[in-house]
This record gives structure tokens, sequence and C-alpha cells, in this order.
């Protein structure tokens, strides 16, 4: 990527990836948000007005606009504007975004076990020994179609390589997907839902095929993050929001081996960008998830920040987290002490470096902005952390 601008030599360039890598050469504790290019901000409401979500995502200069709309805020990191369900999009599936309903497929896999609808297409168009050999948990860019299928997120590739221009190396921008049974739950119900009992039931009525499911979609997952990191993106993070919904023995038999094969192929091809975790209300699997082989686990606020800081010291790796984000609801005040006392136990157990910022930590929230939120608490939030380290 030597025709991109590379990064300034200023701490707020640097610090988000100093964290993330543990070196912790950055003076003051790096801070950005879930979501926070959205509904939240009056300028995304008034530039998306009247048009499609996946328009905005397709189109790589309006994916552009709308990732770059929160630096005014002071954020460290900026994050691609897109969504995790481009990947059942490039498997040939098709879902649109409802305003106030979010996702709806227009025919997930609602019978249990019959993937039929999925793959007969993926034949046609990739042949049956790429298909066969992406239903198998391994990596290899020939034999498998995930390569040939991000082919149409392309946008993608286009959108980061104009935000990293415009972003001339003042902070390091944010690649991610979907976690695969994350996406599995989409794939399978058609809708967000409260549970995701249809999608989990396979895991005990056809286990096999839930495997071959999971490892095609690992495949996909895999190559948008590699196709995302030779376009520019410079941190990866995965995206495991449903990963709470299953026991402990399913996330460990099923989802943890495709968690670990997307972290495995990123670190050996690029092993200078650091990939972070977000398993979300997987309390079950806390240790597990820092004891992989990604460089950090994002956590969510159910999670005590000293027990995650505990293992994150035992296992060499960062912690980003995990302020709820109702305390945005109690006013400036509020935010700062909350945000000064999540700092403060973080940096209780991880140490500090020599101007006094958690070491290996990178503040965030425990889920994402909401709607309803104004761009102040944001700005609250940011402000709080960094004043914690001057």
């Amino acid at each position: 990527m030597s025709d991109l601008p590379p990064m300034k030599a200023t701490d707020k360039a640097r610090r988000m990836l100093s964290a993330l890598k543990g070196e912790n050469t950055h003076e003051t504790t790096p801070v950005w948000a879930m979501r926070q290019a959205g509904r939240y901000l009056p300028e995304y409401m008034s530039y998306t007005a009247g048009t499609d979500f996946f328009h905005n995502c397709q189109t790589p200069e309006r994916a552009a606009e709308i990732t770059l709309q929160p630096a005014r805020l002071d954020i460290d990191a900026a994050i691609l504007f897109s969504d995790i369900l481009i990947i059942p999009q490039a498997l040939g599936m098709v879902v649109k975004m409802h305003p106030g309903k979010g996702p709806q497929f227009d025919a997930p896999l609602l019978e249990v076990g019959n993937v039929e609808p999925l793959i007969a297409p993926l034949l046609v168009k990739y042949g049956a020994e790429k298909v066969a050999a992406s239903q198998t948990l391994t990596h290899d860019r020939e034999k498998q179609l995930g390569k040939d299928a991000v082919e149409s997120l392309a946008y993608t590739r286009e959108a980061l390589r104009l935000i990293r221009q415009r972003l001339d190396g003042s902070m390091p921008l944010i690649g991610f997907t979907g976690a695969p049974f994350t996406l599995m739950c989409y794939m399978v119900e058609g809708v967000s839902k409260a549970n995701y009992s249809g999608a989990r039931r396979w895991f005990y009525d056809c286990p096999d095929v839930a495997r071959k499911l999971l490892a095609l979609i690992t495949n996909a997952c895999i190559e948008l993050l590699l196709m995302q990191i030779e376009s520019g993106a410079q941190i990866i993070q995965v995206f495991e929001s449903h990963g709470g919904e299953l026991t402990p023995q399913v996330f460990e038999e099923f989802e943890r081996p495709c968690l670990e094969l997307i972290a495995t192929t990123l670190k050996k091809l690029h092993p200078e960008v650091p990939v972070t975790l977000f398993a979300r209300n997987c309390l079950h699997s806390l240790e597990k998830c820092f004891a992989s082989p990604y460089d950090a686990i994002s956590i969510d606020c159910t999670v005590s920040m000293t027990d995650a800081c505990v293992l994150a010291k035992r296992y060499g790796k960062a912690v980003q987290g995990n302020l709820d984000p109702c305390i945005f609801y109690g006013g400036p005040e509020v935010i700062k002490a909350h945000t000064t006392a999540m700092l403060k136990e973080a940096a209780a157990v991880l140490g500090t470096t020599p101007s006094g910022a958690p070491k290996s930590f990178v503040a965030n929230l425990g889920w994402g902005m909401m709607p309803s939120h104004k761009p102040e608490q944001l700005q609250a939030f940011i402000d709080a952390v960094h004043d914690f380290t001057k």
C-alpha cells in the first residue's frame, strides 16, 4: 500500500496502534465508538435522507463521506461505514435494510438443515470443487470460492482507499466483518430477533451441515478482511454480536474454531495488522477469547473491567471497552465520572505508560451508539478519556 499516505509521527495518529500492539509508547489513551458513524449525527441524517442504506455502503464516495463524519469529535480511529451483512450478499443472498425494521432477507434458510437454496447457485457459479473446498474449515485462496465471491464487494476496496487518502495519516482506519455464527443467525432467521433459536437448533438437528455452513461463511469473512487490509485497513475488528446465545459447549465446538482460523490466517499473512474480537455477552468463554490468537478483546458492559484486564495481562493481549452507552443519558458530569472510573480500573491492573495512560487499552463503549444519542454526549466521553492522561 505504498501509494497510500503513511501515518504521521504524532501521538494521535499512532496511539491506537501503540495500544493494540502492546508497544505502549503513546501518551494519551486512544478512544473510538462502535457505530460512531450513524443516526445520532445530524449530518448523517441529512446526508442519507431519502437514500437506501446499502446504496450508501456500496457507493465508495458516500461510504467515505459517512466514515469521516465523526472525525470532528476528535476520535482516534475511523471505521469503514459498511455492514456485516455484505457477506451474505457476496454469497448470493438478497438482504435489504428497512427503516425502523432492520435487515430483512428475501429468502432466508428457514428449513433446518436445508442449504440447497444457498449452495445451488454457488455450484453453478464456482463449480463443485470450490464449493466443497469452501465448506471445509481451512484456508486456500485458490481452491476455495471466497476470494472470487468477495469481488462483488469491490466497492469496499475503493471506499477504503478514498478514506485512507482523506485521512492523510492522521488516524488509523478499521475494517471489519461479522463473526460466522452472528452471520449465520441472520442467514437462517432472516431478520433480527430477541434470540436465535432457529439458528441454534442446527447444532443439534444437523451438526454436520452447520459446520459446513459456518466454514463457508468463515471463508468469505477471511477473504473480505484480506481485501480490506490490502486496500488500506490498518486494524481489523470481528463482531461476534450473538455469541452469547450459544452454550459454552457449542461455542467451543462450532464457533471458536472459525474465529481462530480468521485470526491465525490474518496474522500469518499480515502480522503488522492488529485484530480485535468483540465477543458480546460471551462471559461463558471470556478466558478462551483472551487465550485466542486475537491481539485484543473488546468487552461489553456486562464484563468486569478488572476481570478482563487480569486475563489480558495473563495472555499478553489488549483490552477494548466498555462504557455502558446508557451512561450517556446522565449528562457530562456522569459521563466523566464513569469514564474516569473505568480508566482507573484498567490502569490499576494493566499499569500505565509514563504519561499515565492505561497500557494496552483502548476506550470504547460496551455496545454501539444509539440513534437517540447526541454528538455532545460522545464528545464528552472522548474528552474524558483524553483528559485522563493529561
